[in-house]
Formats: structure tokens, C-alpha cells, sequence
């Protein structure tokens, strides 16, 4: 995937397959939040050469957020009705969105979050021409657009159905490997029932969920209510009321503002407009209406955004109902094991960036206890001068290998010289960030700077020399 990215760099290819890519993912794969903000971050781009956007408002808003763009939050169809104005005979390149210009020249990456929810083939077929219009008048800064989305989830066209397939199909996009493993729930119960609606043609029915405790008790897992034994507005009411955490009500344009009304501190959603989010309680009431397939696809989106509790209204009046009183203790078992993982990776990673910063030339100080708290910056360290049984004064260990150090980089050419120092820097203000959780603005700027730089002048014959000359480096 790393190789498939690094074309957005450089490509003199002319073939849009090499300018379009789709990374199909399943729900909580984290293709927004992990894949998505990893690739953009890895570029290193300027705020004026890459557009995040996705096929509705807070779609769009989350993607921005996610992925640190500092461009407001675009709709896709916004820039393709733009795109579509532009008088291609003068070779135009500047569109207007959120009333401002955006010369399409000067972008390298256009990001499409969700973009198996375009919907109808033309849309894709005008950002096939979008990039193949750009790219002839670009020169060598070629356009790429990469998107993101779930072949599972809805669309906005009419049928509710995705026709990346059909795109795919006219070798017009490349397809990335795909992301299998759902991470946003630790709760199985849940993913169990989200995944019984995927891809399925027919109605759902007959299924089982659990939950660690009764209605009207906060808990972990998937409770289910048929109307014909209780309204569901009273069972969400129950719930809502005994559940910690956030909540989300998903249900249909028809039911949203009566929700809305008796909720008003709880976020009420169609499943269009859910997708994106991720909350700790989700409540759906979903009538079974239209396309069973379409209606599986809601299901799907729907219980697919809880991390911790689902309650979902069976208009089937099939699903059955267990209790796992084991499941929370379980679930917190796990958290527990996880935190310690993830605190004992963390103190692994901190030591490998250690590791990177001493082949580089620097002396990294001990590294802090890797804790949530703010770590104060040590003042240099200063090692004893050991003395001979002569009475004279002998190198430590660690002045021999800096010394070794300085004498091999004065002999590199100067531009090399400022890249080895770059990349020290690069590394440090990394390893901050890491272990404090943050850099201050002035910092994240000076990183933002030193990544672009490194990018800009990365070539295989810089990236050859580098990889020589750290081999040479004392260890």
C-alpha cells in the first residue's frame, strides 16, 4: 500500500488508474481516523495542495477533522458541479467552493471520504475526466484522488445501492487491499449482529443478540424490542435514561423530529446521515420499508456505528433476546489487558524512536515514564569524564561514538549535511509528540515545515545515500 501511495508524489504516468484509488473497508476499520490521516500525514503536503471531502455535511466535517485538514469541510458533489462549470476550451482550473477559489492546478491530492456513497456512475465518471482534464495541463504536479468507503454502506442514489462495482470494472480505478477487521467495538455481541446484514439481498430475521443486563439497566451488547410487546419510543426512553455514555438515535426522516423533540440533549440521525459517526449508545428505529436490500444496508450502517451498546426495534417480530451477565466483566478483563499492551508498546515505540535519534548522532536522555502527564524537558546531560590510573583524562564510550559521528558528517556535502540534521530534528519533535500527547503550535509548525522539505527533496538517489551513510554511522 505504501508503494501504491508514493505515486501521489510523483508519477509521469498518464494512465488514470495510476491517479484513482479506492481503499474498500468495512465499518470501524478505521479508513478515516488510521489509514486515511496516516497517508495524508506521510505526504507532508501544503494546506493549498490537498481537499478532504465526502458526500454529506458532517461527513465532510468529521473527514477535515480526522485527517487535520485546515480547508473547511467540502462536499464531494460541491467540487464536481463546480468542476463541470469550468469552460475546458480556455483550459480553466479555478472552481469556487464554500465561496472560496480553489485552483484545481495547484491541488495534489483530492481526498473522498465514503466514496462508495457517490452513488450514480456519472459521478465517477466526472472525476475520471476531472483527473484526466487536470493532469493534461498540470505538468508535473500530478492530481490524484484517493477514496475511501464501505461498498456496504448507503449511497445517495435513488436505488440506495453502490456502483463503485461498475467503476471498478472499467479499470478506471485502482482497488487497494482491503480492510476486513472492524476495530471500533471491543464488544462482540455487536459486530456479531451488524455483520448479519451484510450484503444481504433478503430480509434478516430469526436472529439472536445479547446484552449483559436488562432493559432499564446501562449496558454492553444489543437488546431488542418488538413493537407488538412495547412501543418502541417507551423502550428507548427506558434505556436511554439508564445508559452512560453517549447516545445517538437513528431512525427515519418521518420519525426524526418527533425523536428530536422528546431528546433534545441526544443527537437524532437518518442512517445516511450517521455514517461517519461512531457513538457509545446507539437506539434505531428503523421500520422495514422499500428494497430489502436497501433496508439491510440502514441496518448495517446503523448498529455498526455503536462501540458499546445497540438497541435495535424488530419490526420482524423474530430476533431473540439472551442475557450474558459475563460480558461486562469480560469486556473489562479485556480493556484492562489492552491498556497494558498498549502502555507496553508504547514504552517499546518510545525506545525504538530513542534507538532512531542515537543512529542519527543525537544522545537521547533517559526517556520519561510514558504517562499522561506533561513530561518536562530535560536539561542536557552532561556524562563524567572518567580518568585513566595515570591521572589522565580518557573518552567515555558515548564521546568516542560522537565524536566519531561529527568526523564522518563533515565529511558529507553541506545540502547533505542539513538533511541528516532535518531528519534528527524530524525525530525529536516526533518522539515529544508521541510521549506528551502534543506539540505546542510553533512545534507542530516547524515539523509540518521539516516533513514537507524531506518530502520535496526525496529522491532514490538522496534516499540511497542516506540509507549509506546510517550505515556507517557508529552503533
Amino acid at each position: 500500500m505504501t508503494k501504491r501511495f508514493r505515486s501521489v508524489k510523483s508519477n509521469p504516468d498518464t494512465n488514470v488508474k495510476d491517479f484513482f484509488f479506492f481503499l474498500n473497508a468495512i465499518a470501524g476499520s478505521g479508513k478515516t481516523n488510521g489509514v486515511g490521516k496516516w497517508f495524508v500525514s506521510k505526504l507532508g503536503l501544503k494546506d493549498n495542495q490537498i481537499l478532504v471531502t465526502s458526500h454529506l455535511p458532517k461527513s465532510s466535517e468529521i473527514a477535515t477533522k480526522a485527517m487535520a485538514s485546515t480547508q473547511d469541510p467540502t462536499i464531494i458533489f460541491d467540487v464536481l458541479e463546480a468542476y463541470k462549470k469550468l469552460d475546458k476550451t480556455k483550459n480553466e482550473t479555478v472552481i469556487e467552493v464554500n465561496g472560496k477559489q480553489i485552483d484545481l492546478k495547484d491541488l495534489k491530492l483530492l481526498v473522498i471520504d465514503e466514496l462508495a456513497a457517490l452513488g450514480s456512475a456519472q459521478n465517477y465518471a466526472t472525476i475520471v475526466e476531472m483527473i484526466q482534464y487536470v493532469n493534461k495541463n498540470n505538468g508535473t504536479n500530478k492530481f490524484t484522488v484517493v477514496g475511501l468507503g464501505d461498498v456496504n454502506q448507503l449511497t445517495n442514489d435513488a436505488s440506495g445501492l453502490a456502483q463503485i462495482d461498475i467503476v471498478l470494472a472499467t479499470n478506471k480505478v485502482t482497488s487497494l487491499p482491503r480492510l476486513t477487521i472492524s476495530y471500533r467495538s471491543a464488544v462482540t455481541a455487536i459486530s456479531d449482529v451488524f455483520s448479519m446484514f451484510k450484503g444481504k439481498a433478503t430480509l434478516v430475521e430469526n436472529i439472536s443478540v445479547s446484552a449483559s443486563a436488562p432493559i432499564g439497566e446501562d449496558a454492553f451488547g444489543v437488546h431488542t424490542v418488538s413493537p407488538a410487546n412495547m412501543q418502541p419510543s417507551d423502550a428507548i426512553t427506558k434505556q436511554i435514561n439508564a445508559s452512560t455514555g453517549g447516545k445517538l438515535i437513528i431512525t427515519t426522516e418521518a420519525k426524526k423530529a418527533a425523536y428530536q423533540t422528546a431528546f433534545p440533549d441526544v443527537t437524532v440521525f437518518t442512517p445516511e446521515e450517521a455514517q461517519s459517526f461512531t457513538e457509545d449508545n446507539v437506539f434505531i428505529d428503523l421500520p422495514i420499508e422499500g428494497d430489502p436490500e436497501v433496508y439491510n444496508k440502514k441496518m448495517y450502517v446503523a448498529i455498526s456505528r455503536a462501540s458499546k451498546y445497540a438497541m435495535v426495534i424488530d419490526y420482524t417480530n423474530t430476533f431473540k433476546q439472551s442475557e450474558d451477565k459475563n460480558m461486562r466483566s469480560i469486556i473489562d478483563e479485556d480493556r484492562k489487558e489492552n491498556d497494558a499492551k498498549v502502555l507496553e508498546n508504547k514504552t517499546r515505540y518510545v525506545s525504538l524512536l530513542d534507538h532512531y535519534l542515537n543512529v542519527l548522532g543525537v544522545m537521547p536522555t533517559t526517556s520519561a515514564p510514558v504517562t499522561p502527564a506533561p513530561v518536562v524537558k530535560a536539561p542536557p546531560v552532561v556524562p563524567t569524564t572518567p580518568t585513566s590510573t595515570g591521572g589522565t583524562p580518557t573518552m567515555t564510550p558515548e564521546q568516542i561514538k560522537e565524536q566519531e559521528f561529527d568526523t564522518l558528517m563533515s565529511s558529507q556535502p553541506q545540502d547533505f549535511q542539513t538533511l541528516v540534521q532535518n531528519n534528527q530534528r524530524f525525530f525529536e519533535l516526533f518522539k515529544k509528540e508521541y510521549v506528551n500527547g502534543k506539540l505546542d503550535p510553533v512545534e507542530e509548525s516547524e515539523r509540518s515545515t521539516l516533513m514537507r522539505e524531506m518530502v520535496k527533496n526525496s529522491t532514490p538517489q538522496t534516499e540511497k545515500a542516506f540509507d549509506d551513510f546510517c550505515k556507517k554511522i557508529p552503533c
